[in-house]
């Protein structure tokens, strides 16, 4: 069963980001013959819109950990030592 998030984020693009990533989805739909058919991410990371999600949906606080794992990516973490 799914949770309900309790918060919520937006991430807004620009309008000329939003006619590319709106382009290039409408070329990848005609591309994939059916609702549950997918492609992998590596297939399309040339895409503008794939670039936006992984740059900054991806790496936002709020991206949860398990959706990383089943893109076969994982949470950078940065931890400072002072000697």
């Amino acid at each position: 069963m799914w949770e309900v998030p309790e918060i919520g984020v937006i991430f807004y693009v620009t309008p000329q980001e939003f006619d590319i990533f709106s382009a290039e989805l409408s070329v990848l739909a005609n591309q994939i013959p059916a609702v549950h058919s997918s492609r992998q991410v590596y297939e399309i990371e040339k895409l503008e819109v794939t670039k936006f999600l992984l740059d900054r949906i991806t790496k936002s606080k709020y991206f949860a950990e398990e959706d990383l794992q089943m893109l076969g990516r994982q949470r950078v973490q940065l931890a400072y030592r002072s000697e």
